[in-house]
C-alpha cells in the first residue's frame, strides 16, 4: 500500500488530475481508432469529451498544448518539469545531427538538449570511442 503524505502542495492539482483522468480514452477507444479510418474518428470519439473538434489533428494538438500549460503552471519540481519537453528535444537533436532543415524542428521554450552537460559528455565520448554510452570501467 502506498503511504499518504502530509504535504499538501499538490492537493489541488491532484483533484484536477483525477478529474482529467476521467476524460482519458479507454482501450476500446484506442482499438477502434487504430482499426478505423480518419473519417470514422468523429464517430468513435462521439462518447468522449474530444468530439467537439471538426479538425481532429488540430483538436489533439490543442489538448496537448493545454496539458503542457497545466503541467508547467503547477509542477513545483524543476527536474520533473524538464522531462515534458524531452520528446521534442530528442527529435530536434536528431534533426541537427542529421543536418536536417530547421523547418523539421519543434519550437522550444527551454534550453536545448545539446547544451545539457550530460548530453555533451556522451556526444564527446561517442566521437572518441564510437560506442554509445561508453564507460571507462568496461
Amino acid at each position: 500500500m502506498i503511504k499518504g503524505t502530509e504535504d499538501t502542495r499538490y492537493a489541488y492539482v491532484n483533484g484536477i488530475v483525477r478529474a482529467r483522468e476521467a476524460r482519458l480514452l479507454t482501450k476500446s477507444h484506442f482499438d477502434r481508432l487504430i482499426a478505423g479510418t480518419l473519417a470514422n474518428f468523429n464517430t468513435i470519439l462521439s462518447d468522449t469529451p474530444y468530439i467537439g473538434h471538426k479538425d481532429i489533428p488540430a483538436g489533439l494538438e490543442m489538448e496537448e498544448i493545454e496539458i503542457k500549460k497545466f503541467f508547467r503552471r503547477y509542477c513545483i519540481t524543476p527536474e520533473v518539469l524538464s522531462f515534458i519537453d524531452w520528446p521534442e528535444q530528442i527529435h530536434n537533436l536528431k534533426v541537427k545531427l542529421k543536418q536536417g532543415s530547421e523547418d523539421l524542428m519543434y519550437p522550444q521554450q527551454e534550453s536545448e538538449i545539446e547544451t545539457w552537460r550530460e548530453v555533451i559528455e556522451e556526444i564527446e565520448k561517442f566521437a572518441v570511442y564510437k560506442r554509445p554510452f561508453y564507460t571507462f570501467n568496461k
